[in-house]
């Protein structure tokens, strides 16, 4: 569905991991980032801190034919990874 944008997901995912690399080393966790504008699509990166460890997962979100789309992207403890899923609102 999202064909046309894996070549720049998969940059950021490269580019988010080496920043998660150097940040934890140097404190000893993830970093947390708030929403980020990608080229037709926006992602942000969410810590995970577990009794067994620590992780991240890199969210993106876009939208097809006025449809939201969300896809995960975990590395770690707590981490989540999930192909494009559509967000649906709970009406309850």
């Amino acid at each position: 569905m999202f064909e046309s944008l894996n070549t720049d997901i998969n940059a950021v995912i490269s580019s988010v991991e080496s920043a998660q690399q150097a940040y934890v080393l140097a404190n000893g966790k993830f970093e947390q980032t708030a929403l980020t504008e990608g080229t037709g699509f926006t992602y942000e990166v969410h810590e995970h801190v577990t009794p067994t460890g620590v992780g991240f997962t890199i969210k993106f979100y876009a939208t097809d034919n006025g449809k939201d789309y969300v896809k995960m992207v975990g590395h770690g403890e707590g981490s989540n990874t999930k192909d494009w899923t559509e967000i649906v609102e709970d009406n309850i």
